[in-house]
């Protein structure tokens, strides 16, 4: 027995996914640190990174040092 589904039913079905998508990505999303930053390193970059290097060229992929 095939059962017709109303547009309407459609469009409930596409909101709902939709819904669901946006809630994995906000999770993912959030669950996404900025700082890479780990106990011990000397030196700390704009985009939050750490680094143990205190050299020339630290932080140059990431925006510079912080001050």
């Amino acid at each position: 027995m095939v059962m017709e589904i109303r547009q309407r039913d459609w469009a409930l079905v596409v909101f709902f996914v939709i819904i669901a998508v946006a809630a994995v990505i906000g999770a993912v999303a959030s669950n996404h640190s900025t700082s890479h930053q780990m106990p011990g390193y000397g030196t700390v970059c704009k985009d939050g990174w750490g680094s143990q290097s205190s050299g020339q060229g630290t932080c140059s992929h990431h925006g510079g040092e912080a001050n």
